[in-house]
C-alpha cells in the first residue's frame, strides 16, 4: 500500500509546466529557492493547537514547503537548520507556531522556507 499526502499543487497545470521547463533547464541551474506558506490557524478552539492532534507550524504547513523545495530540484536535502517560534498547546504540550529553516542540497543549493500560523507570507 502507497500512501501519499494530497499536495494538489503537484498535479495543477502549472506545476506541470513548472517541472516541463525545470528538466528543460529552461531556468538553468537552481542555486536558490525560497518557498513561504502560512495560513490564519483561527480561534484557540482550532485542531491545530493541539499537539496531540498534530497540530503545529510544521506538520501542518511545512510539510508543503519541504516537498515542494524537494519537488522542483529532485533532490533531498543534505543538511537542514531550522529555528522555531513555540506556544503552549491546549492539551498541554507546546508547538510551534512559525519556523524559518535552510536547506543545504547535496549540489550546492540553499532553499529556505518558512511556514507559520498567523503571519503572512511575502
Amino acid at each position: 500500500m502507497k500512501v501519499f499526502e494530497g499536495f494538489m499543487y503537484r498535479f495543477h497545470p502549472r506545476f506541470e509546466k513548472l517541472q516541463e521547463l525545470l528538466g528543460a533547464n529552461a531556468v538553468g541551474t537552481l542555486t536558490f529557492v525560497h518557498v513561504a506558506h502560512s495560513f490564519d490557524a483561527g480561534g484557540d478552539d482550532n485542531i491545530r493547537w493541539y499537539a496531540g492532534l498534530g497540530g503545529g507550524a510544521l506538520f501542518v504547513a511545512g510539510c508543503y514547503c519541504v516537498n515542494m523545495s524537494r519537488m522542483v530540484t529532485g533532490q533531498e536535502p543534505a543538511h537542514v537548520a531550522a529555528f522555531g517560534n513555540y506556544r503552549d498547546a491546549n492539551d498541554g504540550g507546546r508547538i510551534d507556531t512559525s519556523i524559518a529553516g535552510m536547506l543545504r542540497l547535496p549540489g550546492g543549493g540553499n532553499h529556505f522556507v518558512r511556514m507559520g500560523e498567523h503571519f503572512a507570507a511575502a
